[in-house]
């Protein structure tokens, strides 16, 4: 698989996403979270992607999928 036509093809949105589902969400932890932010990066500097929006976008997702994680393990148990 190839990550940058993967970068391309899910958009700002889909990168944002799978960060959301991979900083809350158990079963997503198999989702490329680390690789995907570094395609991501590499794109931005390409100028594929805007850079601030990636950033901002991937800092928001992340502490709202955080806060879905905890308020399901503070209701689940």
């Amino acid at each position: 698989m190839d990550i940058l036509a993967f970068v391309k093809s899910l958009g700002v949105l889909g990168i944002l996403g799978i960060v959301f589902a991979e900083s809350g969400l158990l079963p997503a932890v198999l989702l490329p979270g680390d690789s995907l932010l570094f395609a991501a990066g590499f794109m931005a500097a390409r100028g594929k992607l805007d850079i601030w929006v990636v950033t901002i976008g991937c800092f928001v997702a992340a502490v709202l999928g955080n806060c879905l994680g905890y308020s399901i393990g503070k209701r689940v148990g």
